[in-house]
């Protein structure tokens, strides 16, 4: 097990670890876990919650949001105080953020379907997060049969589609707010390309820092991470 990381929240709610299981022990099949005293995600996926900078008392909306770790996480950093609305498409993957907030003990993710985002009011968010669906690049060790599916027309086609979400997210952004892009690949179709055009179709926003991971600590399991993305943006 790697050295486990701890957010700056402090609450208690749960640790952040990047988990290697050794002589067959599974950590999420252990009473920690089920008590929702930790939870497992890659410190990759980690700093793009940190990214976001969430804070007590704020409106947050996650779009893409199953399975939940990145909204969990977000709500440990707000203390469990505010509001998370958390949208994705299928019934199946909205039942996972719901099981994993219950099961944390956390009250403030609304779990709604991607289509209720036409309800949403317009400029009302303090923090939107965009964590958008990918080819996957960055984390073929744990996703190798992304690399099947991996070609240049698949690759045009998951990149318009996370403009489009992107897009969408600027909207719901209040001026003053931050939106943070993010994704799992390393292709720079889906990342800086997809900034760039981002940039030139809302004037109003602006860069504040963007950063990419690529995979790394293949010579020692305990320093592993995944690859990754995230942008972060500030709406003027």
């Amino acid at each position: 097990m790697a050295k486990p990381f701890l957010d700056r929240a402090g609450n208690g709610f749960h640790v952040h670890f990047s988990l290697l299981d050794r002589d067959g022990v599974n950590m999420l099949a252990g009473d920690e876990f089920k008590a929702g005293l930790l939870q497992p995600q890659d410190p990759t996926a980690t700093q793009v919650s940190l990214a976001l900078d969430p804070r007590p008392g704020m409106n947050v909306l996650d779009f893409c949001a199953a399975p939940g770790t990145k909204t969990t996480h977000i709500a440990e950093l707000m203390a469990d105080k505010g509001s998370i609305t958390a949208l994705d498409v299928s019934e199946d993957k909205r039942l996972r953020i719901t099981e994993n907030a219950r099961r944390m003990g956390i009250g403030i993710i609304n779990v709604m379907p991607s289509e209720a985002a036409g309800g949403l009011e317009i400029g009302s968010f303090d923090r939107v997060l965009v964590d958008v669906p990918c080819s996957n690049t960055g984390v073929l060790a744990r996703r190798p049969e992304a690399r099947w599916r991996f070609d240049l027309r698949s690759l045009n086609q998951v990149a318009a589609d996370q403009r489009t979400l992107a897009s969408m997210a600027v909207m719901f952004t209040r001026p003053g707010g931050r939106l943070v892009y993010s994704t799992c690949s390393i292709e720079q179709e889906e990342n800086q390309q997809n900034v760039r055009w981002l940039l030139q179709k809302h004037r109003n926003l602006e860069l504040i820092k963007d950063e990419l991971t690529l995979p790394g600590g293949a010579s020692d399991a305990t320093q592993w991470h995944d690859g990754g993305y995230y942008a972060i943006f500030a709406l003027r």
